[in-house]
């Protein structure tokens, strides 16, 4: 039960969805994707915004969590139930060298990719 494991995890999961694909409404897409899943207000929080990286676009879609912490491994299960959700991405453990933004305020962070052209929208 997801109201459980948010409970156990000190609260909503914090996700951060990031549009690194280009196309306008990216993220809001991806979020409804995930709402529509499941993964609702209820229980998950949700930050939209753009992303560029050096070079231009995300090439894919990549869902970053944290490799440390009490809930590690809650919160790895609930980044697997976003790529399920989404049908693309896979999830790595979170660099913020590689990711190039903190990730100090959010359990999950998802750069949406090019691969979610005409896959999300």
């Amino acid at each position: 039960d997801d109201s459980a494991k948010a409970a156990k995890h000190q609260g909503a999961y914090a996700i951060a969805i990031r549009n690194g694909g280009g196309a306008d409404g990216l993220a809001g897409a991806a979020q409804a994707k995930l709402v529509a899943a499941g993964l609702t207000e209820d229980n998950h929080t949700y930050a939209l915004d753009s992303y560029a990286i050096a070079g231009g676009l995300a090439p894919t879609t990549v869902v970053y969590v944290k490799g440390t912490g009490d809930d590690a491994a809650d919160v790895k299960e609930e980044a697997e139930k976003v790529v399920s959700a989404l049908g693309l991405g896979s999830v790595q453990t979170f660099d913020e060298a590689t990711a190039g933004e903190s990730m100090d305020s959010f359990d999950i962070f998802v750069i949406v990719g090019k691969d979610a052209l005409g896959t999300l929208q």
